[in-house]
């Protein structure tokens, strides 16, 4: 009875990981199978940024001068660069101050240019900020991910050290974080080595 609550402790914990990270792992392009894939979905994400970046101007033009949509740059400028990298990021953190000052000015006409000016230097630098701050994290995160992936492993006896620094058999280790469970028999090349006198002759 122990041993079946386990194993479906283990299914529901690899389950509800999996889930969590649907949404962004179709969207990341790290977390792709080949480079073709890769591909698509830095072009997916591209545009998916994009568009929201236009949309953020497009409802701070129609709502400006006095209601204010900036604050929002945030947001697409630190999924290009959790997503895409730094590049897109840096990008985005200049041409959306600089498009929002550029059609402010022009259309609204503002007495006020010298301090949108500096407003707009202001929000230029702390989303180039964002930019290089979201992008480490995500380059960090993903460093972290890839070591973690790694299962220290004996040579010998084909023991895991868990997270505890505990050696344990394979089977059980498997068992315990994602309910698989091994049957265990030998294949033809161990036979013919270890069990000559069972091994069909050929």
């Amino acid at each position: 009875m122990n041993g079946a609550v386990g194993a479906l402790v283990g299914r529901v914990e690899l389950r509800a990981r999996v889930a969590s990270r649907t949404l962004l792992g179709t969207l990341d392009p790290w977390e792709a199978r080949g480079p073709d894939e890769c591909r698509a979905r830095r072009r997916r994400v591209t545009v998916l940024v994009v568009t929201l970046a236009a949309l953020i101007l497009a409802a701070d033009y129609a709502s400006a001068p006095f209601v204010r949509f900036p604050p929002f740059f945030v947001v697409p400028v630190a999924l290009a660069s959790w997503l895409i990298g730094p590049a897109l990021g840096v990008v985005l953190a200049i041409l959306l101050p600089a498009v929002r000052l550029l059609y402010f000015v022009l259309v609204f006409r503002p007495p006020w240019v010298a301090a949108e000016l500096i407003n707009s230097a202001v929000q230029m630098g702390v989303l180039l900020l964002v930019a290089y701050l979201v992008s480490r994290a995500a380059r960090d995160t993903r460093e972290i991910r890839l070591l973690k992936s790694f299962l220290p492993i004996c040579l010998y006896c084909q023991k895991i050290r868990d997270a505890d620094g505990h050696w344990r058999r394979l089977d059980e280790y498997m068992f315990e974080h994602t309910g698989i469970r091994f049957s265990h028999g030998w294949c033809p090349d161990c036979e013919r080595e270890h069990f000559p006198e069972l091994a069909e002759p050929s």
